[in-house]
């Protein structure tokens, strides 16, 4: 047995290691142990968050509106070699779910009959459901695909991981230049052209492609800032070219400030503006893409790149509500940002003089709490799922 020291020094060994061989600066992490797995360490602790959080009013030193209301500049070309052609070597998907195991299965199902059936994917769920009857066939064949790696999270009972926080841990175990951002309940169809959006990341200094999903809406667009009102505003459906006159495309794909959750990103760029806000376990979506925003990193919107949707059901025991607690966790993020609302509007409703809709959905929340304080779920340790469902979440061997 090791001693403590030895198991310390053993550890600080393999995160050198594996900062060399990831070629990531591990500054951008906020002192936590980064999770490695090996049948010598079989509960690693953790004492920190792996991405940082900071204070976003003072994440550039700036005001609010000096990074919403800027122009971005322009996607270019890129006029270095490109690296990668082979989407199974140089992409990774990562998925956060709360125990939907039967939508993941049926997405990596889909994902097989794919061109892309050898893409590694990264499965992170706390949750493990107990009706073993419906979902016992769901979460084996998830855990038995080669391609898929499963980890399961232990928290405190009645609690669950959030979004952001799933999502930075999913995207630790990345060590592939580009990761794939995938809901649980996405389906890929014939429109899933990853190829096409690795060649536009490949050959731009553009830091993240979005695409849409198959029959809906084209939930992109622009996010400003009312300084005087301290409002965000949201324009729905319009890219810089719609906004700034002689605002060049990028081939097919236009330049805007925020996609849906489907999007090919790259892995170096996201982990230096510090992943998801682990503190908003849903309704993370603006705040990741202001933080991207204030790091510099350009984003793309393509039409012709998209994901089918299916909807399913949660398992019985997660109290949906409380989940999904919009009202506290928008509260965050306007806590975080000093916000009284957003509005939402198309091209032709906003004002950018005025930074305002003439018409638009407003979300206000009085009275929600401003204390940002808000605590995360603990947890012990996070191991690959090799048991029987109810077993300890112990790995006894590496994937």
């Amino acid at each position: 047995m090791l001693s403590r020291l030895g198991q310390a020094a053993a550890c600080l060994a393999l995160v050198l290691l594996y900062s060399v061989t990831r070629n990531i600066d591990f500054s951008y992490y906020n002192g936590g142990a980064i999770v490695l797995l090996t049948s010598t360490f079989q509960r690693v602790k953790h004492d920190g968050d792996w991405f940082t959080r900071e204070n976003p009013i003072y994440l550039t030193g700036g005001k609010l509106s000096d990074t919403l209301n800027t122009i971005t500049e322009p996607v270019r070309a890129s006029p270095e070699k490109r690296r990668c052609t082979n989407v199974t070597l140089c992409v990774t998907g990562i998925i956060n779910s709360r125990g939907r195991f039967d939508a993941i299965e049926r997405q990596l199902q889909s994902l097989e009959q794919s061109p892309y059936r050898g893409m590694r994917v990264v499965v992170v769920s706390d949750l493990l459901p107990r009706n073993k009857t419906y979902y016992g066939p769901y979460i084996a064949a998830v855990r038995e695909r080669p391609n898929v790696q499963l980890y399961v999270v232990r928290v405190e009972e009645k609690e669950y991981l959030g979004i952001g926080r799933g999502r930075n841990l999913a995207l630790s175990y990345v060590t592939t230049p580009y990761f794939l951002q995938l809901d649980d309940d996405f389906v890929w169809v014939r429109g899933t052209n990853i190829s096409l959006a690795l060649d536009t990341l490949e050959g731009s200094d553009a830091g993240v492609i979005g695409g849409r999903k198959t029959g809906g809406k084209a939930f992109y667009g622009l996010v400003r800032y009312n300084e005087r009102k301290r409002i965000i505003v949201y324009v729905m459906g319009c890219g810089y070219s719609d906004l700034v006159s002689g605002y060049p495309k990028y081939g097919s794909a236009i330049q805007v400030d925020k996609t849906i959750n489907f999007f090919l990103a790259r892995t170096d760029a996201v982990v230096r503006a510090g992943g998801w806000d682990p503190y908003q376990r849903y309704n993370e979506h603006v705040e990741f893409f202001i933080r991207l925003k204030r790091h510099g990193v350009k984003v793309l919107y393509m039409d012709s790149f998209e994901i089918g949707h299916r909807r399913t059901r949660y398992p019985i025991e997660i109290d949906y509500d409380t989940m999904k607690d919009t009202k506290r966790f928008l509260g965050i993020f306007f806590a975080n940002f000093a916000l009284r609302a957003i509005i939402s509007c198309d091209c032709e409703r906003y004002n950018s003089e005025r930074q305002w809709c003439s018409k638009g959905h407003r979300q206000s929340y009085g009275g929600v709490p401003t204390d940002t304080e808000v605590a995360l779920p603990s947890f012990d340790y996070v191991q690959p799922f090799y048991g029987e469902i109810g077993d300890e979440v112990i790995a006894d061997k590496t994937k």
